[in-house]
């Protein structure tokens, strides 16, 4: 390939890798595999990362940074984000700044402020291959998520809403997916938020303390109920790290049983997260409570024929 993007290097191959530097130098692989400059190489790497942004200097290819940080252009980024709003289901909207001309407006489809950097990622490459700055705007504001079970947010004919995104879990994807189911939460304060979460796999020694460490994500959120789908050990050390903060903690042996939990105890308008890794199959959380409901897609104001 003449065009590589990193991300981010998060903790989603700590199993395997042992530790972020080490994912790091493996993740740099990329950039040193790419064509010089001169020969069309082109390395888009995420500024607001250091491990990422680092990798320059570990290529000949040309260079683009994209970031969401408020000091982008101080630091000379190229792609960037500003006046980023999210609707109430954290949808976002925002500026983006390119060195191609003037600034466009993004309306994103998809779900969660993550995707803010994502949406630079991919628009940096856009246009790196010469395609014109509305045309990428256009496309990513028309965008959705097609892959099953990732940010699939819906809401039920009593008002509830499911935010599914149970296809795979990390310690960065938990916390954007809690971030989310937050967000949302905040803009019904009669409503309660409700995570309903399994094990992410995967992360080796420290598996363990990082299902602890979610629950003080939670706290440090204020999401009002978890629902721990599983019983083995790092199940447990999420429910007794969360009992210990003194969250609302339910822990369960099995999707049916989740389910059952959240069809006697939520009320209308509730919004609840589903989130686990791949294995754990959680999926069907998500599924039992949407079945038969009517669900339906957020709408989406920024279409509807009353704009």
């Amino acid at each position: 390939p003449r065009i590589g993007v990193v991300l981010n290097v998060g903790s989603a191959h700590l199993g395997e890798f042992g530790s972020r530097d080490a994912i790091a130098e493996a993740k740099g692989e990329l950039v040193e595999a790419l064509p010089a400059g001169d020969a069309g190489g082109t390395a888009v790497l995420n500024a607001d990362d250091p491990r990422v942004d680092a990798m320059a200097s570990r290529t000949d290819a040309t260079v683009v940074r994209f970031s969401t940080a408020p000091d982008a252009a101080d630091r000379g980024v190229g792609y960037r984000a500003t006046d980023i709003t999210l609707d109430d289901v954290a949808r976002a909207s925002f500026t983006l700044h390119h060195p191609h001309g003037e600034p466009v407006r993004v309306d994103l489809s998809v779900f969660g402020a993550h995707q803010v950097s994502n949406a630079l990622a991919a628009a940096a490459v856009g246009m790196e291959c010469g395609i014109a700055p509305d045309v990428v705007a256009a496309a990513l504001s028309r965008h959705s998520a097609t892959s099953a079970n990732r940010m699939d947010v819906r809401t039920r004919a009593d008002g509830v809403t499911v935010i599914n995104d149970s296809y795979n879990a990390n310690p960065d994807s938990m916390r954007a997916g809690i971030d989310a189911l937050a967000y949302t939460a905040a803009g019904r304060p009669d409503a309660a938020s409700w995570a309903v979460l399994g094990q992410m796999g995967e992360l080796g020694e420290d598996s363990v303390a990082e299902h602890e460490r979610l629950a003080d994500v939670l706290v440090d959120r204020g999401i009002d109920h978890l629902v721990v789908v599983g019983t083995g050990v790092n199940q447990r050390a999420l429910h007794r790290a969360a009992r210990g903060r003194g969250l609302s903690s339910h822990e369960v042996e099995s999707v049916d049983a989740a389910v059952n939990v959240l069809d006697h105890d939520l009320s209308p308008h509730d919004i609840v997260l589903v989130k686990a890794s791949y294995a754990d199959g959680l999926w069907a959380v998500a599924e039992g409570l949407l079945a038969g409901e009517g669900s339906r897609a957020p709408d989406d104001p920024r279409t509807s024929p009353e704009q």
